[in-house]
């Protein structure tokens, strides 16, 4: 466990583009020249996406874009308790605080990939689309290894893990990229908001109501999710944090490793087949 949660902080420096990765291969021998490279690659790449949005999108558009693609990033970051916070327009665009005047240049950036994004629900029932509302959502970097980047995070610090509730953020928005792979749910993630609680993620699992509870270090207790289970009764709920498996005494609510999130598929067929003590 402790080899594979140093590994994923690397991951969490490096992110998945080949690119990137493949620089930090060729230099992995001296870490500290090999993390250069890696964000030298980065900050070449964010270069390269910026003239790629002035080049393809018009020039009004493309300033838009930009601003909205920054501010995803900066965003992250505004609430105090660790989660990712729901997206504002009227911070990302000064004067421009309606959804509809963004919604072509955020259209944009989900099309093209560079955004992720997570639609709030309040009400939880299937199918889970069918309670979004068009204005409400969370966004998120599509590579852990960009958004260190373009927050400008030393990987010294991430490696030492070092950077406040920040570590939430990263922690979530790592989680919404591995959800958004695992199984093409780019455009299918989903947060529950309740008056005083939140779930990162929701899932539909074969058409079971499945929490997912994001957590970057080893604190794992949740009134949220207590709130959450009490009221929708799910069958299975998980929580991904920096702790070791572990299970409830009736096989409910399991802890995995925040590394394991992109198996919650296999881990959900595996766990539902496990019968409680109860029974």
């Amino acid at each position: 466990h402790k080899s594979f949660w140093e590994l994923m902080k690397i991951y969490f420096i490096t992110g998945g583009l080949p690119e990137v990765v493949q620089e930090f291969l060729s230099h992995q021998n001296d870490k500290g020249i090999a993390f250069e490279q890696v964000r030298k690659k980065q900050f070449d790449l964010i270069k390269a996406y910026h003239s790629d949005i002035a080049k393809h999108s018009g020039k009004l558009n493309s300033m838009h874009i930009e601003s909205l693609w920054a501010s995803a990033a900066i965003q992250l970051g505004r609430d105090e308790n660790g989660s990712a916070n729901k997206f504002k327009f009227k911070d990302a665009i000064p004067g421009v605080s309606q959804f509809v005047r963004l919604e072509s240049a955020l259209h944009w950036l989900l099309k093209t990939g560079l955004l992720l994004k997570s639609s709030i629900i309040h009400q939880v029932q299937l199918p889970l689309k069918a309670y979004i509302e068009p204005n409400q959502f969370k966004l998120f970097i599509f590579d852990v290894g960009i958004l260190g980047a373009l927050m400008n995070l030393k990987p010294a610090t991430i490696l030492d893990y070092e950077y406040g509730t920040y570590k939430g953020f990263f922690a979530e928005n790592f989680a919404a990229q591995e959800l958004a792979c695992s199984s093409n749910l780019a455009e299918d993630l989903y947060t529950w908001k309740g008056k005083n609680s939140e779930i990162e993620f929701i899932l539909d699992i074969e058409g079971n109501i499945i929490p997912l509870e994001i957590k970057s270090g080893g604190a794992t207790k949740s009134k949220s999710l207590q709130v959450f289970i009490e009221k929708y009764k799910p069958r299975l709920s998980f929580v991904f944090s920096g702790k070791e498996y572990n299970s409830d005494q009736n096989h409910k609510k399991f802890h995995l490793p925040l590394y394991m999130i992109s198996q919650i598929y296999n881990c959900f067929t595996k766990f539902a087949s496990i019968k409680s003590s109860s029974s």
